[in-house]
């Protein structure tokens, strides 16, 4: 309570007051006593003057005569008044006469000159010295300083008092109701604003002033506070919102908050159940970058020793209870006045990014690792990405076509109403799929089976593009051989029937005109249409034996046989035509190629139609007909190569067809090549024919050396 009155600005006032009072008073008094004591002084001059003057004359006619009796009377009678204690008379620095005593006491020394006069010269022959007794005046200024002191003081105190309480009234009060208020300010509540209890309100002066600034400082501290408030709301509410889990621990490493996602991993409902605990308390974080930094807490604590932030992207946070997860752990130090006053943590689950990264790398390696070819652009339909398989089946890198536009999946004639339909179908925001032909760096033709899909962004925007092409070449050229080999089956079937059913009339009608003409003599005329009939019915048993191997196939007599002797023997069966055709051969026979196990007959046929057909194609204006061998991994290569016209792409795909021909109905059957395909693939071999745009044919047999074998 002492303490309290003590602190109070009334009471300092009043103490300051009272010093204040007591210094004036005794200032005051003192100069008003030393103007007593002078003019008390004064008073004792003017006494022992007025007493002494009227002497002076007599004394000093005494003096000169040296009457000592009339000086000694002199002097009595000076030292008879009140106030002269002592008198003496000294002529020539000698004191010679002298009155009373002038020891002790309180005295004051006054001289006077004995004057004697010599006509118009006056001199001194003595000097009268006076002791003016003060102890009467001392006395009288006892009294009278009471009396100043005390009239003083009560002045003083008086005037100090009504002071002090015209402050009190117009001052204290006002500060100390500005001092509750401002002790009472709770920015958290809107208050009434405060009036001071002043007559002249009005009045524009400091406590005016301050009392508009504390309301001002109120009502926009009560407004920071509700923004402060409200950006605290959002701030919470942006904590509770976000996936990652945040706390923040004090320069103790005890925790002081943590957001609802902290909360919920650490399987408490309450923020109040862990604040105040240690961090240790709840949670250790092993990763395989802390050992560079110490024990499983330091991801934590470190920052708030060395003032730096840490950054672990990787590792198991444990949960004091036994779960555990994967996350990222960021640890950021508060700093205060370059003090660390603690750190705020935040934790990132990446379980579900692991496995994104994960199924990534799979898919990744997967596209990489995929024979399928993979591209894909961007939304303008620049290439961003190719896989290997496709550099591997264009010859292209990535890094020749990267920016490039999406017609680099290859150029083909065929190409132009599928990339219209693919744009089309791609505007739509729809997937394409359907058969690509591709033409490579290299010149190689390739048939794809492709499926070209958006890819589209949450609004519905295609960002990107991806192409998935797969090689069916192969495919197609197998479906295309088992088309042409069950043709063949049906064609062999068909033969037969025609062999047995035509064969057996036509030798009799053979027969019978080669018995007419034997035995009956005819005109010229009818003899020449006879043996035409017979040329016919020739015509038609050869056809009849073409038909038969077709569905004999490869059932001759098969052996070991050099492949070059029977290619030589063809030639030089056919060489007459050759040179009356201006037909050059060239043979580029391989020594590798081993003896073959085949039919003989058959293949000596094969070469035959294919060389008659070469040379049918050089006819009008020669050429040459090379011919080259080798072995080509398994198989035994055989290339005949001429320099006709060529061959369409139309002619191409029917030229092994039985009954096609592209000679006149004099010249062929169109049963050579359909013959010759059956006997290879009768041997377990393959023929296929390639033609140049700039003219040219290359008909090539493969013939595996695995027929070699007994």
């Amino acid at each position: 309570m002492i303490n309290k009155i003590q602190s109070r600005v009334t009471f300092k006032l009043a103490l300051w007051g009272v010093v204040f009072s007591v210094c004036i008073t005794l200032l005051a008094s003192v100069f008003q006593l030393y103007f007593v004591y002078k003019k008390e002084l004064e008073t004792v001059k003017g006494y022992c003057h007025s007493v002494t003057g009227p002497l002076l004359s007599g004394l000093s006619e005494a003096v000169r005569r040296e009457e000592s009796k009339y000086v000694q009377a002199y002097l009595i009678n000076l030292t008879s008044n009140r106030d002269i204690a002592y008198a003496a008379v000294h002529v020539a620095g000698e004191k010679r006469w002298q009155s009373g005593s002038g020891d002790g006491g309180n005295i004051f020394d006054i001289s006077y000159d004995l004057m004697d006069a010599d006509g118009s010269n006056r001199y001194a022959i003595g000097r009268l010295k006076v002791n003016a007794n003060l102890d009467p005046m001392y006395e009288r200024l006892q009294w009278t300083a009471m009396n100043v002191f005390l009239v003083n003081g009560l002045k003083i105190f008086l005037f100090a008092g009504g002071l002090l309480l015209l402050f009190q009234y117009t001052v204290t009060r006002h500060l100390e109701k500005l001092a509750g208020h401002v002790v009472n300010l709770d920015f958290r509540q809107k208050i009434p604003p405060l009036r001071l209890d002043r007559d002249l309100e009005s009045v524009e002066d400091e406590f005016s002033k301050v009392v508009t600034m504390l309301n001002l400082l109120q009502r926009r501290g009560h407004n920071a506070f509700k923004a402060l408030k409200k950006s605290e709301e959002r701030l919470r509410l942006f904590f509770d919102a976000t996936e990652e889990g945040i706390f923040v621990i004090n320069s103790e490493g005890r925790i002081t908050f943590a957001n609802a996602t902290c909360l919920g991993r650490l399987g408490v409902e309450e923020l109040s159940s862990i604040v105040g605990r240690k961090v240790e308390d709840l949670m250790r974080y092993s990763s395989k970058a802390l050992g560079v930094i110490g024990d499983d807490t330091e991801i934590f604590l470190k920052p708030l020793h060395t003032g730096k932030s840490l950054i672990i992207d990787e590792g198991l946070l444990h949960i004091n209870g036994g779960s555990f997860f994967h996350a990222a752990v960021r640890t950021y130090p508060l700093m205060e006045e370059e003090r660390i006053k603690g750190a705020v943590v935040f934790v990132n689950d990446i379980s579900e990014q692991r496995e994104i990264l994960r199924e990534k790398n799979l898919l990744s390696q997967a596209v990489r690792q995929s024979p399928m070819a993979v591209v894909v652009f961007d939304s303008g339909g620049n290439i961003e990405y190719v896989n290997p398989g496709y550099e591997k089946l264009t010859g292209y890198s990535l890094r020749n076509i990267i920016g490039s536009k999406i017609y680099y999946l290859g150029h083909h004639k065929n190409n132009r109403l599928v990339f219209r339909d693919m744009r089309d179908t791609l505007y739509r925001g729809e997937k394409w799929q359907g058969i690509y032909h591709l033409k490579s760096r290299h010149g190689d033709e390739y048939s794809l089976d492709t499926l070209v899909a958006p890819v589209l962004n949450n609004r519905g925007d295609v960002v990107n593009i991806i192409a998935l092409c797969l090689d069916i070449t192969q495919k197609e050229a197998l479906q295309d051989q088992l088309l042409q080999a069950q043709k063949m089956e049906a064609v062999g079937r068909l033969s037969a029937s025609f062999a047995h059913e035509f064969g057996n009339p036509l030798l009799g009608v053979r027969s019978v005109i080669k018995d007419i003409g034997d035995r009956v003599p005819m005109e010229p005329g009818d003899k020449e249409l006879l043996d035409l009939a017979y040329q016919e019915c020739e015509r038609m048993k050869n056809l009849i034996r073409d038909f038969q191997q077709l569905q004999q196939g490869s059932s001759d007599i098969k052996a070991h046989v050099d492949i070059h002797e029977i290619i030589v023997k063809v030639l030089r069966f056919y060489s007459k035509h050759f040179e009356k055709n201006g037909i050059t051969v060239e043979k580029h026979f391989s020594v590798d190629v081993p003896l073959l196990y085949v039919s003989k007959n058959q293949i000596a046929q094969v070469f035959l139609n294919l060389i008659i057909n070469a040379v049918d194609a050089m006819v009008e204006s020669g050429g040459v007909l090379r011919i080259a061998t080798g072995v080509v991994g398994n198989e035994v290569s055989i290339d005949l190569e001429d320099s006709g016209p060529g061959i369409s792409e139309k002619e191409k795909e029917l030229i092994f067809e039985p009954f096609y021909t592209t000679k006149s109905e004099i010249q062929g059957t169109g049963l050579g090549l359909s013959v010759s395909y059956g006997i290879i693939s009768g041997h377990g071999g393959e023929i296929t024919v390639d033609s140049a745009e700039d003219g040219g044919a290359t008909f090539s047999v493969r013939l595996p050396l695995a027929s070699g074998k007994d």
